[in-house]
């Protein structure tokens, strides 16, 4: 497309979201004190109404992001707390009434303790489910069920929760985006409208914008898409110790092979069972660093080829 038709605050948009927040509040403001002139004021009613309808779509999305990633530490503590504490404790008392050598502890715990350590997060649940069934086998064991189906129906409704708001951010997200796509078209209308009437000395349209938003898009240090290559059966560290809470990532695979995908505060983190895949051209289009996390911080992007012949190609966006 010629480049002239291009539209420059679809870019801003695709940068950064806070940043294009604080560029149309400031245009539209601007444009509100010329509300008298009969040229300006139905500019100015266009960007209001564009502006409002995306402005709530983000606070929803903040909101709704802010109760996924409560929701998720909530739930990744209850993991921790099976992993580490409740596990070890079932198992010594169910010893207590069978040695671990006996064919009754082995009915119980046919592979110890391991699914409930190391599994995917919904099969620990499952093997919680698994062992409450086992326990009705078990009368002298009558205390011990009742902990488990205690603790079993408190971390299914973390997990119920948890997985209840990633589905609302998901609905609110795209929702935002479709505000966005709106809120652009207008702002490129509005734009051409003001170098209409103002053909013979254009320089006055800026009068209408704080460019420092605008030519934040020039600058090397501006947020961009960066693409990597990841050598068979190896990992890439990226933003390392650079990741907050506001950290937000796209992330696609561009190559033929699966990738996974974490965060974690140690750049040495072994893969976790449960880390994200995007599986071969496919992409994780908007996701809180915090909700990649390995249960050991975010402050790192880790992205791992584990496929041993092949490399593996990806192209990420940190906002």
């Amino acid at each position: 497309m010629w480049s002239y038709l291009e539209n420059p605050f679809a870019a801003l948009a695709k940068r950064s979201n806070k940043q294009f927040l604080l560029f149309v509040r400031d245009h539209r403001d601007k444009l509100q004190q010329w509300q008298n002139d009969a040229d300006i004021s139905p500019l100015y009613q266009k960007i209001q109404i564009a502006y409002t309808n995306f402005e709530q779509k983000y606070a929803n999305l903040n909101a709704a992001s802010g109760m996924y990633r409560t929701k998720t530490r909530i739930f990744e503590e209850l993991a921790q707390e099976l992993s580490n504490k409740k596990i070890k404790q079932w198992d010594i008392q169910v010893q207590v009434v069978y040695a671990d050598d006996t064919p009754e502890y082995q009915g119980i715990f046919p592979n110890r303790r391991t699914p409930f350590q190391t599994a995917a997060y919904d099969l620990r649940i499952n093997q919680l489910m698994t062992l409450d069934n086992i326990l009705n086998n078990y009368p002298l064991l009558t205390n011990v069920q009742v902990d488990v189906q205690a603790f079993l129906q408190k971390i299914q409704q973390a997990r119920t929760e948890q997985q209840g708001f990633e589905t609302q951010e998901q609905v609110l997200r795209s929702e935002l985006y479709d505000s966005i796509n709106i809120l652009t078209k207008e702002l490129h209308f509005v734009y051409a409208m003001l170098i209409a009437k103002y053909y013979t000395d254009v320089t006055k349209v800026e009068n209408f914008y704080e460019l420092k938003y605008l030519r934040a898009g020039s600058q090397s240090n501006s947020p961009q898409i960066q693409e990597y290559e990841i050598a068979s059966d190896s990992k890439l560290n990226l933003h390392n110790g650079q990741l907050d809470d506001d950290s937000y990532l796209i992330i696609e695979n561009t190559g033929d092979v699966p990738i996974h995908v974490f965060t974690s505060n140690d750049t040495n983190a072994p893969l976790p069972i449960d880390a994200t895949i995007i599986p071969e051209k496919d992409i994780l289009n908007g996701i809180y660093a915090e909700a990649l996390s390995d249960g050991n911080g975010y402050a790192s992007l880790i992205i791992v080829n584990p496929d041993k012949s092949n490399k593996a190609k990806c192209k990420v966006l940190l906002e």
